[in-house]
């Protein structure tokens, strides 16, 4: 359900899982340099947005780019482990209510 609290969410969810993953960790990490170099325009496409107007913001990305967000958010999940709730900022129940809107998000 979108409130002004889950835009919320999904502004720490995407904001800090961007920042983990681009800033937090080796450039050599990514596979494929070309999905940094997506993630890297998300960041600054996404990273003057108030908290408020993510969900917005979020709706009208292309169906790409929000499954790239999705799977980035949850990587950033799976290395933060059992610090994910203190490095991203939000609950795992929090981050899943961002990441089942990003994913239905990305169906249509």
């Amino acid at each position: 359900m979108e409130t002004p609290e889950t835009s919320f969410h999904a502004w720490i969810l995407t904001g800090n899982a961007l920042n983990l993953l681009l800033h937090g960790v080796s450039p050599d990490a990514f596979a494929d340099p070309t999905v940094r170099d997506h993630l890297v325009r998300l960041e600054e496409e996404l990273k003057d947005f108030p908290p408020d107007e993510m969900l917005t913001r979020l709706h009208a990305l292309p169906k790409e780019d929000k499954k790239l967000l999705a799977t980035a958010c949850r990587q950033a999940m799976t290395l933060a482990g059992e610090n994910a709730e203190t490095t991203l900022g939000l609950t795992r129940e929090e981050a899943e209510a961002v990441l089942r809107l990003l994913a239905h998000e990305s169906a249509h």
